[in-house]
C-alpha cells in the first residue's frame, strides 16, 4: 500500500512566508522542499508557489496552516513550522 505522507524538509523563513502573502498581488513566490515516502512521488516539488492564506495552527507563533497554489493552478494545504522550516502537506491532489 502506498504511503500518503509528504514531508516538507525545507522552506521559507517566517518573514519571507508572510511577505509572500502580503505581496500576493505582486506575484511573490516561495519554495518548499518536499520528500514523499512513496517512491513513485519522489519527484514532487512545491517550488515557486503563491501563498494564498496563512492560519494560526497552535498560537506559538511558529506553526502555521498555509494555503498555496502551484504553477499549474493546483491548491495545496500545508502545515509548516517557521522555526524548524519543516512540516507536511496536509491536502493535495497528490495525496
Amino acid at each position: 500500500m502506498a504511503s500518503n505522507h509528504i514531508q516538507i524538509v525545507g522552506g521559507p523563513s517566517r518573514e519571507t512566508l508572510f511577505d509572500a502573502l502580503r505581496l500576493f498581488k505582486d506575484r511573490r513566490f516561495v519554495s518548499f522542499d518536499v520528500l514523499a515516502e512513496d517512491m513513485h512521488r519522489t519527484g514532487l516539488t512545491l517550488s515557486l508557489v503563491r501563498v494564498e492564506s496563512i492560519g494560526v495552527e497552535d498560537g506559538s507563533g511558529d506553526n502555521w496552516i498555509v494555503g498555496v497554489r502551484d504553477s499549474r493552478g493546483e491548491h495545496h494545504s500545508l502545515y509548516f513550522n517557521t522555526d524548524r522550516r519543516t512540516g507536511a502537506v496536509l491536502k493535495s491532489k497528490f495525496l
